[in-house]
């Protein structure tokens, strides 16, 4: 019914890495801890383990996979934008396009990459990222872009 670790013990997680960063993360200051834990995130949380005839367990580990999905995704965002205000376009796009990844109907992200990318001169790729979003937006759910995005993008 119970597990816990040793309290003696001393273990790293990338979870609590990730937790600490966002925490005591400067918006306009230094991006050093909040990339290393960011980088450190690989996979779902708790990514393979399911136990039998647990649905409490299996309750809790979809919502604390949703709380840190959304956490990492707020990491990558703030990321994006200090970089990108810093004028580090090609680490902005980095985090901007993680952001995609992780979550492609996120237009916020897709925007960002848009814009980021014609700052670079890429206009080309900048359009054919938003033709590949528009079409996944519409084959998966029916949609189209905000008002926003297609203002971009014309």
């Amino acid at each position: 019914q119970q597990i816990w670790l040793d309290p003696g013990l001393v273990v790293r997680s990338d979870v609590a890495a990730l937790e600490a960063a966002l925490r005591e993360a400067d918006p306009c200051g230094g991006a050093t801890a909040l990339q290393a834990a960011v980088e450190q995130c690989r996979g779902e949380f708790l990514e393979g383990l399911s136990l039998r005839d647990a649905p409490a367990f299996e309750e809790w580990q979809f919502f604390e996979r949703e709380r840190l999905h959304g956490l990492l995704l707020q990491a990558n965002e703030r990321l994006c934008a200090m970089f990108w205000r810093r004028g580090q376009l090609d680490k902005a796009l980095a985090f901007g396009r993680r952001m995609l990844d992780a979550e492609p109907w996120h237009e916020g992200a897709l925007r960002a990459v848009m814009v980021l990318l014609l700052q670079r001169g890429q206009r080309a790729e900048a359009l054919a990222q938003y033709a590949a979003f528009c079409q996944q937006l519409d084959d998966e759910l029916g949609a189209q872009p905000d008002p926003e995005t297609v203002a971009i993008y014309e």
